[in-house]
């Protein structure tokens, strides 16, 4: 099975009760789905089954041909 690497940046917002800031931090935490408003950024890129790293546009890993010349 192939692996990725995902990195995305949603948006949250809302209104939330507590007693505190540090409870109310912990009540919209505690239920972030429910605050979701938009992605701002979403990435996708396909990695090295052995070592994770990003792969190369044609599809060979840098970091592990790196180690085989050393």
């Amino acid at each position: 099975m192939a692996k990725y690497k995902i990195v995305a940046m949603y948006e949250y917002e809302g209104i939330v009760s507590g007693n505190s800031e540090a409870e109310a931090e912990k009540n919209f935490l505690a239920n972030l789905n429910q605050y979701y408003t938009s992605t701002e950024e979403f990435e996708i890129h396909k990695v090295c089954d052995d070592c994770e790293g990003e792969l190369d546009l044609d599809g060979s890993c840098f970091d592990c041909r790196e180690e085989e010349e050393n």
